[in-house]
């Protein structure tokens, strides 16, 4: 069974390929889980599954075995994988052309392409170099996840992949639809007790559940005994959540560290980045196109009309785990939420 390893802006996951058929989810899980002890050495792991409703479809594991609704940097991985495994079987939108012909093309309407889509697109073209002869293409790809269908645009460069823009959908703000206790319709900026700490939070979903908190700087803040101390509160959320830390750098400029439920400190999440600047719109901290900086990168978010999160995905290494493991193993049971 062959592997790769990438990550988006450092946060690290196996990508598999279980289309072929007679691979279970568990059996790539515990083979996966052969690396690191009782858990992944990695945030991930992402599975592509066939899918009725979609170009393919996306299932995701914490590093501590549990199932994630979604992972925005993780699908921009698995998008670079498909493209580039699979460029026969998708289709392209615009290209091949030049970087001069194709900065053109994104600089006014194009058929096929949103007008935000297409402005968060040249905002990447225009942030990378290229070399005068490189053939540039946009590719699309609809991706099925636990938290509904994702849309993605890619830059490919020569058939790689090099940036990978994605519709994250609407963010669920109303606390009935949110594993999340605290009373009243929405929670923005409130005020919650956690033993002797108190904290200002928004509470918000991407198809996972996020707690942005705000802080004047984020360097400040011990990441991980503030992180633990939130994500185990079972009070205010019975199946745990990912805790952002985010400082306000400008109106357009955001800079987030994260403390991920079944993961732990990773080095960027892109649903989380997303529900930063949801939480800073609403606030009126911040505009509603940012810059996102993590430890591990820079995302660029878009919220003025649907919600677009664009960044990169490389590939670190491939290799083979042994198919008997993987083939094996029988489904075990494994929680939805994340």
């Amino acid at each position: 069974m062959r592997y790769a390893k990438m990550h988006g802006c450092g946060n690290s996951f196996y990508v598999v390929d279980a289309r072929c058929g007679g691979l279970t989810d568990q059996g790539v899980l515990e083979a996966a889980m052969q690396h690191g002890g009782d858990r992944l050495d990695v945030d991930g792991l992402l599975l592509i599954h066939p899918s009725s409703s979609a170009d393919v479809k996306m299932v995701i594991y914490n590093a501590d075995g549990s199932r994630a609704a979604m992972c925005g940097n993780g699908v921009r991985c698995l998008v670079k994988r498909v493209v580039e495994d699979s460029p026969e079987s998708l289709g392209s939108v615009l290209g091949p052309a030049s970087l001069g012909s194709m900065s053109k093309q994104l600089a006014s309407s194009c058929e096929g392409l949103p007008d935000n889509v297409r402005r968060t697109l040249l905002t990447s073209l225009l942030q990378r170099e290229w070399a005068i002869e490189d053939q540039l293409q946009i590719v699309r790809l609809t991706i099925e996840t636990d938290g509904g269908i994702r849309e993605a645009h890619c830059i490919s460069r020569n058939g790689s992949v090099e940036s990978v823009t994605v519709a994250m959908g609407q963010a669920e703000t109303r606390l009935e639809e949110l594993n999340c206790t605290l009373d009243g319709e929405e929670a923005f900026d409130r005020k919650i007790c956690i033993g002797d700490s108190s904290f200002e939070v928004t509470v918000l979903g991407f198809g996972n559940l996020h707690c942005v908190v705000f802080v004047e700087s984020v360097d400040a803040v011990n990441v991980p005994e503030v992180g633990r101390l939130i994500e185990s509160c079972v009070e205010l959320f019975p199946d745990s959540v990912n805790v952002h830390f985010v400082e306000l750098i400008a109106s357009h400029h955001l800079k987030m560290q994260t403390w991920e439920r079944g993961s732990g400190a990773t080095l960027a999440c892109g649903t989380g980045a997303c529900a930063a600047v949801v939480a800073g719109v609403r606030s009126g901290r911040c505009s509603s196109r940012c810059r996102v900086d993590q430890p591990g990168g820079v995302v660029h978010v878009d919220v003025a009309d649907q919600i677009l999160m664009a960044g990169p995905a490389v590939e670190v290494e491939k290799g083979c785990w042994a198919d008997s493991i993987a083939h094996s193993a029988a489904p075990k049971a494994v929680s939805n939420q994340s």
